[in-house]
């Protein structure tokens, strides 16, 4: 893109200029902050990178620009690698192609709508951080952590435990004389874990089973556990390094505040210039909706509508693996907060399109540049996926460690019971309470006590638990638990008490995994993203000889902020 511009606006110059004038020689060519084998990065690269952020988050929130420059020249440069490939392998003249330029036009035409719609925004005074973090103090006091590795042999169904744990107690000797443990997880555990040399990662508490935190937080450092029998296997953990509780200072927060303050300005103008009502037609589950959504585990399911846009499940997922995350807010999943911030998407992409800005020249510029980075983004999930697929053991072990999570989910064929929340509510949950025995019991029927309390009785229906739950109005429903012809205790929603009556029930069952397959590599891939990520960036710029010009980005700390962006 750059080279086509630079060609343009030579031509332009040429054909305006006198034709006995003499060419001026190019500019020197920009020191490069980065290179690697068949491209560079420049300071005005990075610059460009920066200035295509929000305004908000044109700085890192640690207050290590240095760093963050680096990170930035790093991921560019990956970028540059990933597109020529995703090039090569033709992936812009595949048919899916299509929605991926769409995609990039509205997120281009919002961006451009946004920057030149909403205010410029104070930045946030010394005075709101301080404010901020004796507000939010609870926020800032870390509970102790402690980084673990994990070693674990399998035991099979019906077999005799003693050989395994013996095995295991010779690897614990071995470690004990001075052999490094991550080595011998890597060689020996038959946990996914063995592909990070056994780590974990830090635990804090109460975020482990309270079987697990008793064991870490009372081990000493690097001295590998006894031997741990539970129903799979044989354990061993060693914790590697600790952090005790502390509160953090507010210069320590200080940056990360004013992010924070940033966003929750730049939200409520977005909020004042596209509104809050959703548009005709428009489906947004909630979080709890959505976790519903993955668990029946169906790619073509809608997970998002608004108006004439629909977001598949399956699509969804992919976004989530090509990093693609929205602003979670408060317990909020990353899968919801991105279907969140492409809800609000669509309805200033309306808004853009009703004021003319999608035909804008600065729209078609930014749509060359974001397609670039989708280009890269499915370059970047078929590289994680051949990473996974070429170590077919790896998919085994985290299918083996998850099977509950690709397992059919248990579904239950219920019968409801609805009466409006009128007249003495009370007296009619008392009554409802009192009938739940006699209903078990067979002594008593569904629907002569619907009619006796002016009630519906609906028709039954094949359920999720968790559904159920979202209407009870819990984090999870005692119904699972209920037999055949039991019936649940009363409960009230909005503007009804009601009672469900459990029909049938269909148990999970475990399917195999060259059934699930697709699932377990996504699954795997979305919740190790990170360190996918990281190792993949090592392994192909590693190839390309890339290489940092730490005396050109440090060069970048001192030019005037002016020039920085």
């Amino acid at each position: 893109m750059r080279s086509r511009v630079a060609c343009c606006a030579l031509l332009a110059a040429v054909s305006t200029g006198t034709a006995g004038c003499r060419q001026k020689a190019p500019p020197p060519a920009e020191p490069a902050v980065a290179t690697f084998d068949g491209g560079r990065v420049t300071a005005a690269d990075v610059d460009r990178a920066v200035l295509e952020l929000p305004p908000e988050r044109r700085q890192p929130a640690d207050g290590d620009l240095l760093t963050w420059y680096e990170r930035i020249a790093r991921d560019l440069a990956m970028q540059s690698v990933l597109v020529a490939e995703a090039r090569q392998a033709g992936l812009e003249r595949e048919r899916d192609f299509e929605r991926v330029r769409d995609e990039a036009r509205r997120q281009a035409t919002v961006a451009v709508f946004l920057e030149k719609s909403l205010p410029r925004l104070a930045a946030p005074t010394a005075q709101e951080v301080e404010a901020y973090y004796r507000e939010h103090s609870s926020q800032f006091k870390s509970p102790p952590a402690r980084q673990v590795h994990h070693l674990f042999r399998r035991v099979s169904p019906g077999a005799d435990p003693a050989p395994v744990v013996a095995e295991v107690r010779r690897l614990r000797e071995r470690s004990l004389a001075g052999e490094d443990f991550g080595q011998l997880a890597g060689e020996f555990s038959e946990s996914e874990s063995r592909h990070r040399k056994g780590l974990l990662g830090w635990i804090t508490p109460g975020k482990v089973a309270p079987e697990l935190e008793k064991v870490v937080f009372a081990l000493p450092l690097r001295v590998p556990s006894q031997p741990i029998r539970t129903a799979a296997g044989v354990h061993l953990f060693v914790v590697s390094a600790e952090q005790p509780a502390k509160t953090l200072t507010l210069s320590e927060v200080r940056n990360a505040i004013g992010v924070v303050l940033a966003d929750e300005r730049r939200k409520a103008e977005v909020a004042k210039l596209i509104g809050s009502d959703p548009l005709p037609g428009s489906m947004v589950p909630t979080d709890d909706e959505l976790r519903t959504l993955f668990e029946a585990g169906d790619p073509s399911a809608v997970a998002l509508r608004v108006d004439d846009y629909q977001l598949t499940l399956g699509q969804l997922q992919a976004r989530l693996l090509a990093g693609q995350l929205g602003i979670a807010a408060g317990g909020d999943s990353p899968a919801h907060a991105l279907v969140v911030g492409l809800e609000q998407r669509e309805r200033a992409y309306r808004k853009a399109v009703a004021q003319g800005v999608d035909r804008s020249p600065e729209v078609a510029a930014a749509v060359e540049r974001l397609l670039e980075r989708e280009l890269a983004g499915l370059q970047l999930r078929k590289r994680l996926v051949e990473r996974i697929d070429r170590d077919p053991q790896r998919l085994q072990e985290y299918y083996d460690a998850n099977r509950s999570r690709f397992s059919t989910p248990l579904r239950l064929k219920v019968q409801r019971l609805s009466v409006p929340l009128e007249g003495d509510a009370n007296r009619a949950m008392a009554r409802l309470e009192r009938a739940r025995p006699e209903l078990d019991a067979g002594r008593l029927d569904f629907a002569a006590l619907a009619a006796e309390l002016g009630g519906t009785l609906l028709e039954p229906v094949w359920d999720l638990p968790t559904r159920i739950a979202l209407r009870e109005r819990r984090p999870s429903s005692p119904t699972a638990g209920l037999r055949a012809g039991k019936h649940s205790a009363p409960y009230r929603t909005q503007d009804h008490i009601e009672m469900v009556r459990v029909l049938e029930r269909s148990e999970p069952e475990e399917q195999p995994l060259e059934r699930v397959r697709e699932r377990v590599r996504t699954d795997l891939l979305v919740t190790h993203r990170q360190e996918e990520y990281a190792a993949l960036v090592q392994e192909v710029l590693a190839s390309r000889h890339y290489a940092v010009a730490r005396s050109e980005l440090e060069a970048m700390l001192k030019r005037p902020a002016a020039e920085g962006g």
